[in-house]
């Protein structure tokens, strides 16, 4: 059945091209906001509206960006450039909040890059799919230091939770991720499927990613979704289909109950 209560899965090959909001969602309350970025050479930064889906473009960021995350230490608002960005590729920038311009932080030289996400701590992680290896950034100069880690990965989202645990979503597999080690460890019971660029959210500690890819079915993704735990899922209808990265504004709050634990 299709009730609030059902486990979640959501396929790219079954998308539709709109759907119900599935519960109440509360709306962003200061400092509680959300960032996306939209597909394309010239990406632009976006605010998102968590309820209704619809965006305020803040403007363009002069490049091809395939992944965002914001600093709670710094303030920073950081982004990661597509290999195929035809102004520096696989590089580390950072986004103004007010214009969305993007200025070049450095180049880690790891391969593709992708996915940032940044812990309480300030720590700056990403993923490189040159190896599908944890990497760590430096915010200084955007060098990256690799950590192996043994798995193959594909379409998936890579995120740092409230409480600092690392959390790689991989179709019906939900890992988690040793940021000192690698080590990645399989968790249970994760239905939820095909989703990608996610972020936690600071007041809630759920994960909210995009589902479908502007690059390659045709209309682009229909919706966003916010997972718990056990991959249950809301659903919020994008308004503007060419989204391709999210990124909560993170809060200095204290931690919440981790999202693997039940």
């Amino acid at each position: 059945s299709q009730s609030q209560s059902t486990t979640f899965a959501h396929s790219l090959d079954m998308m539709l091209p709109t759907m119900l909001l599935v519960g109440a969602l509360a709306t962003a309350a200061a400092g509680d906001t959300l960032y996306a970025t939209t597909f394309g050479q010239a990406s632009n930064l976006v605010v998102l509206d968590p309820v209704t889906g619809v965006t305020t473009v803040i403007g363009s960021t002069g490049h091809m960006v395939n992944g965002l995350a914001h600093d709670p230490v710094s303030g920073n608002l950081y982004a990661t450039t597509s290999r195929n960005s035809d102004s520096f590729p696989s590089c580390l920038l950072t986004l103004d909040k007010v214009t969305g311009a993007g200025t070049l932080v450095g180049c880690p030289n790891v391969g593709t890059i992708l996915n940032p996400t940044a812990a309480n701590d300030g720590t700056l992680y990403a993923w490189t799919e040159s190896g599908d290896d944890l990497v760590i950034l430096n915010k200084a100069d955007g060098s990256g230091q690799v950590i192996s880690v043994p798995i193959y990965t594909y379409t998936h989202t890579f995120a740092v939770d409230n409480n600092g645990v690392l959390h790689l979503y991989m179709a019906s597999e939900h890992y988690i991720i040793d940021g000192v080690t690698g080590v990645a460890t399989l968790q249970p019971n994760w239905p939820a499927s095909w989703t990608h660029h996610g972020s936690f959210r600071s007041t809630t500690n759920d994960v909210w990613a995009i589902v479908g890819r502007p690059c390659c079915s045709g209309n682009g993704p229909s919706l966003i979704v916010a997972l718990t735990a056990t991959g249950e899922g809301r659903d919020v209808v994008l308004a503007d289909r060419r989204l391709h990265t999210l990124a909560w504004e993170k809060l200095t709050a204290s931690p919440t109950a981790s999202p693997t634990t039940s």
